[in-house]
């Protein structure tokens, strides 16, 4: 048959939308079986629309040449090559969270886009401060390090910690700012003039919705 070949987005990163501060989309744990589909599927080459950072992006390269290595180990050897065997364990502890919040449907609530999405179900409070810890710990243990795996740790930092922290700083200001307004929901139903039927109960019939609102959002992303 004619030879097969892929054009393939990856998830959006930091280049994309520089001026929204967006969360980050590792994606190695997936990048594996999907390599692996494709390889068994017949398809000869893929066309990236788009780079990945620059974590992703090694393991997205990695993975095509040989789809069916160990993901786990790949990154292994990343991580401790890249940040040293103390800290890199930890950047990896970090890149794994992060993913298993980015890859997780139920944090993607329905009309969840932009800043709400990122920061207020994808990286919220408990998150954020779960991943600041990791990147605490990362800096401490590379205090005697060689300046190789100081100055990998300060680009990381920058480019995706900074970017993360800043992206929910401006989340949280905005928030502050919108309940320092006023603002006024219509009541479903007019409960001036109920219409209680012989049980006691309101015919809820006439109810109406509160138009784009999409149910409680607890601070852990979930949805009540």
């Amino acid at each position: 048959g004619r030879p097969l070949y892929l054009w393939l987005y990856t998830g959006l990163t930091t280049g994309h939308k520089p001026q929204v501060p967006m969360f980050p989309a590792p994606m190695a744990d997936h990048y594996g079986p999907l390599m692996r589909k494709y390889s068994k599927s017949g398809v000869k080459g893929i066309f990236f629309n788009g780079i990945p950072q620059e974590t992703d992006a090694y393991f997205l390269f990695k993975l095509t040449d040989d789809p069916f290595q160990d993901t786990e180990k790949l990154m292994d050897d990343y991580f401790t090559r890249m940040y040293g065997p103390k800290a890199g364990p930890t950047l990896k502890e970090f890149y794994k969270f992060a993913e298993s919040i980015y890859a997780n449907p139920r944090n993607y609530p329905q009309g969840a886009k932009g800043p709400e999405l990122y920061y207020g179900t994808l990286g919220t409070g408990p998150r954020m401060r779960k991943l600041s810890q990791l990147v605490k710990q990362a800096e401490e243990q590379l205090a005697d390090a060689p300046e190789i795996w100081k100055k990998r740790f300060a680009v990381f930092k920058l480019g995706t910690w900074e970017y993360m922290r800043q992206g929910r700083e401006s989340y949280e200001k905005s928030k502050v700012a919108k309940a320092s307004s006023s603002i006024a929901v219509a009541c479903p139903v007019d409960m001036l003039k109920p219409d209680i039927s012989a049980s006691g109960e309101i015919d809820w019939r006439d109810a109406q919705s509160f138009g784009g609102f999409n149910g409680w959002l607890k601070d852990s992303g979930d949805i009540s």
